[in-house]
């Protein structure tokens, strides 16, 4: 659409735009410019779209200065360069700053956040930036008021990570900022070179941030894949007793030499399920060299109450047992959870030839699961209407 055809709707009464600028950089400026003075009494403005920062720098600036009461912005990911963050931190009223993930504008360094103004964001609750470990470790020490008053943070790097820069970062984190409900770490998921990464992650990186008691929402992303045992879980439940959200390490760099038998075996789902019943979306990469052993027994002791989703990110199953591994995944269940499958919009790089096999994979899998869960909720309906 020209902008011609959006200027009817841009007027003092709008409290809210969500915008997907779609066209080429002259026509998201032109866009910006016709904002600015139209809408000065917006609230919550989000913005998706390919064009870079760097082409709409000024317009958008120019917008953003008349929006005296906003409270919620969302930006593609690098646009916070500095004259850019230099308007934001003028907002007096923002409690959300965060990205956008649909579209992915080219890498930025100078929009990778290093440092902000004194005393920036007095009301910020949910912050989500660009930047690197070794800027981020920086921004906590020096802001530690801003930092220990967020509700959410969401961290992206990609730049080449080891884990002793992430757990630096996770142990300011857990020293600074433990009234968190929500961390997201993303670690350069499909956008770098098989040199530029060190090494897997290990639960070290998980255990500095159990000093944030209040965490119901965790998400990690890196390009190895994180591996639990029981004992982790058992610890993560005592830590998180509020968890419902867990999606850690489930969508890997698969042109990284990760062996097959990397990743979680299938049975580590009835420790989260007894350790976790109350969960509602649970995210790991299962190994794919890994026998799934269902016992046959469609009603353990310990199930997931309100399990929706299982995100299984670019896993394949289990030695292709669909039958075995859809049992298995309904026996842990009270209802039947969705298997999201694929790569989030975390992910920078491009499909690869796996996933499409590790699709169909699981699509048949699900077959199965919803077989199983039929036969477990008619069958749990036929013994209460056999005890009444």
């Amino acid at each position: 659409r020209s902008v011609a055809s959006i200027l009817p709707f841009l007027s003092p009464q709008l409290n809210s735009l969500d915008v997907e600028l779609l066209g080429d950089p002259q026509s998201v400026d032109d866009f910006f410019h016709a904002l600015a003075g139209r809408t000065p009494n917006l609230k919550v403005f989000a913005l998706q779209t390919p064009v870079p920062a760097i082409s709409v720098e000024w317009s958008l600036q120019k917008a953003i200065r008349t929006w005296k009461d906003l409270t919620t912005l969302i930006l593609p990911p690098y646009y916070l360069r500095p004259s850019i963050i230099e308007v934001i931190t003028s907002l007096p009223n923002l409690t959300l700053l965060e990205h956008y993930y649909h579209h992915h504008p080219p890498y930025d360094e100078a929009a990778m956040l290093q440092d902000l103004p004194e005393n920036a964001f007095p009301q910020l609750q949910i912050f989500g930036f660009n930047t690197n470990p070794a800027s981020a470790e920086r921004l906590l020490q020096k802001h530690p008021v801003l930092f220990t008053r967020l509700t959410e943070i969401l961290i992206d790097s990609a730049s080449g990570v080891g884990e002793g820069e992430v757990l630096r970062v996770a142990r300011q984190l857990g020293r600074e900022c433990v009234g968190l409900t929500r961390i997201s770490l993303n670690f350069c998921l499909g956008v770098l070179a098989q040199t530029e990464v060190t090494s897997p992650l290990s639960f070290r990186v998980l255990e500095s941030l159990f000093p944030c008691r209040k965490l119901k929402m965790l998400e990690i992303g890196h390009p190895y894949p994180l591996t639990f045992n029981e004992s982790d879980v058992e610890k993560m439940a005592v830590a998180w007793p509020n968890m419902e959200i867990f999606n850690v390490g489930n969508e890997p760099d698969l042109s990284l030499p990760i062996p097959g038998d990397m990743g979680n075996s299938l049975s580590i789902l009835s420790t989260f399920a007894k350790h976790f019943p109350m969960i509602k979306s649970l995210g790991l990469l299962f190994a794919k060299h890994q026998t799934p052993k269902f016992s046959g027994n469609l009603y353990p002791e310990f199930e997931f109450r309100q399990l929706e989703s299982l995100c299984v990110g670019v896993s394949a199953v289990p030695r292709r047992r669909y039958q075995e591994t859809g049992f298995m995944i309904a026996s842990l269940c009270t209802v039947e959870p969705t298997i999201v499958i694929g790569a989030s919009d975390w992910y920078v790089g491009g499909e690869r030839p796996e996933w499409a096999e590790s699709q169909r994979q699981w699509e048949e899998t699900g077959k199965f699961l919803e077989f199983a869960m039929r036969t477990k909720i008619a069958s749990r309906a036929e013994g209460l209407q056999a005890e009444t």
